[in-house]
């Protein structure tokens, strides 16, 4: 009888300038231009209840790069918290029986957290690139995103029921990787990480699923006079989490077991003028 349904997706361009200050160390930075969505359909007391936002924020990463010698390299990278206002409509079909309006406008603000990583590279031989790297995110910010409506009606008895409550801790990923080139041309790629969950388990829902992965890739890179060409397939093997009855927070978490597998694949291209 009622649609649960969630869509969030984030568009960045990102117009980025390096320096090489010598031979042993590099700097980096990156202007990010983010164009964000979010749609959501779930079931409330008055019904079913979905909305439709977007909007734009701005965000900054910066990087450096320390080579001591041809067979070992260490990378530290920084990326900004972007503060981001997505705005559009909601409707609640029940709205109307509280002497309301179906439909208002509505705004959420969101805070994308602030990440830190570093890593480490090893060339054993020419052919063969070790890596390993930690990333560090900021995810307490995410406790919760709040939204606000413009009819007073709808700020008093709908604003707190429609935040999204989320109450997440802070994770650290951590992931390896190698490369070997069989050729001047073409290199073969493996690489394993693990990505903890940031959720809370009273707070685990299936609109905003964030479970513990330990992921799995392999691609390989060509690289031409004119084009280079690098294809990657990454397994997601998700761990179920088994929330109870109890231990799920009224109005916010969903008693059951979560689990989730996916597979992503990725194609870059790039052009030689």
């Amino acid at each position: 009888a009622f649609k649960w349904e969630s869509f969030f997706g984030i568009l960045t361009v990102a117009p980025a300038i390096a320096y090489k200050v010598s031979d042993t160390f590099s700097i980096g930075a990156s202007l990010n231009l983010s164009y964000g969505m979010l749609k959501l359909d779930r079931p409330t007391s008055l019904g079913q209840y979905s909305e439709d936002l977007d909007g734009f924020a701005v965000g900054a990463t910066i990087g450096v790069l320390f080579q001591p010698s041809k067979k070992f390299q260490i990378g530290l990278t920084w990326k900004s918290p972007i503060k981001a206002t997505l705005s559009g409509e909601s409707e609640m079909q029940g709205a109307p029986l509280l002497g309301l309006p179906a439909m208002d406008d509505a705004e959420r603000s969101v805070t994308f957290p602030m990440w830190f990583a570093g890593g480490i590279a090893f060339k054993p031989t020419d052919k063969l690139t070790i890596t390993a790297d930690a990333q560090y995110t900021n995810w307490k910010k995410l406790d919760k995103i709040p939204i606000s409506f413009a009819n007073p009606g709808w700020v008093l008895f709908l604003e707190e029921a429609t935040a999204l409550h989320l109450e997440w801790k802070d994770a650290v990923q951590l992931r390896f990787g190698m490369e070997y080139k069989v050729s001047e041309t073409f290199a073969l790629r493996a690489g394993y990480y693990f990505d903890p969950s940031p959720s809370e388990k009273g707070t685990m829902n299936i609109l905003l699923p964030e479970i513990e992965y330990n992921w799995v890739c392999f691609g390989f890179g060509y690289k031409g006079k004119k084009v280079n060409i690098d294809f990657a397939v990454e397994y997601g093997a998700g761990k179920d989490i088994d929330v109870g009855l109890l231990e799920a927070i009224p109005d916010v978490g969903m008693p059951g077991i979560h689990g989730m597998s996916m597979v992503v694949p990725s194609l870059a291209i790039t052009i030689k003028l």
